[in-house]
């Protein structure tokens, strides 16, 4: 229970704290969005070292697990922090939230691993209704047309999500959990800052106190 909250307090703040930064250096939201999950992953990289849990893969099934989460977090990165940029903290926060288990709940039913019960029936006509009222009312000043990209953002980001929360469901021998996340977050941090750099955004800023 207390790693579900301090996961969901970290998950609803990424956007604000992520705001923030951009204010504090000028980055663009791409480039918080890699600067994200890179630290998330060195951070992760030295709790390894530091519990000795340190074990890369060794098998293809391993890093297969490894690119794939990978990429599914870069992607999330990507949609979330761009979600963001567009139609603001609260609204794609929200989104990326109710959407993620939605899509998790159509793979269970479309594998057969859960049946369409009628409480399920339920949250899933609740969640739809809550969805469209979130992107049925964008926030002030915001064009419709930017709302709706970025609301479009944030279910991609929640499907991304969705990807990681699934694949974690399926236990990898090879995929050591906190070794391979951080391997997974370092490589999609990075791909996520090359993208940032080839579309000509800043990747490198000052770390004065207000940044870090």
């Amino acid at each position: 229970m207390i790693a579900l909250i301090v996961a969901g307090v970290a998950w609803g703040t990424s956007g604000t704290l992520g705001t923030l930064l951009v204010a504090a250096t000028g980055l663009p939201f791409l480039s918080v969005a890699g600067y994200r999950i890179l630290v998330g992953g060195v951070l992760l990289g030295v709790l390894a070292c530091v519990l000795r849990r340190f074990r890369p893969p060794q098998t293809r099934p391993g890093w297969t697990r490894l690119i794939a989460v990978g990429a599914a977090s870069a992607v999330y990165q990507w949609a979330f922090f761009s979600a963001v940029g567009t139609v603001g903290v609260s609204v794609a926060t929200l989104v990326a939230i109710g959407s993620s288990p939605v899509f998790v709940l159509g793979a269970d039913l479309a594998t057969g691993r859960q049946r369409l019960r009628p409480r399920l029936l339920a949250a899933l006509g609740c969640t739809a209704v809550g969805l469209v009222l979130f992107m049925g009312t964008p926030p002030a000043g915001i064009a419709p047309a930017d709302a709706l990209l970025g609301c479009g953002l944030a279910v991609i980001a929640g499907a991304a999500f969705a990807i990681i929360s699934l694949l974690g469901a399926r236990p990898e021998p090879d995929f050591d959990t906190i070794t391979g996340t951080a391997g997974s977050f370092l490589l999609g941090g990075s791909a996520v800052l090359a993208v940032a750099g080839l579309l000509g955004g800043p990747v490198v800023f000052a770390p004065t106190p207000e940044a870090v």
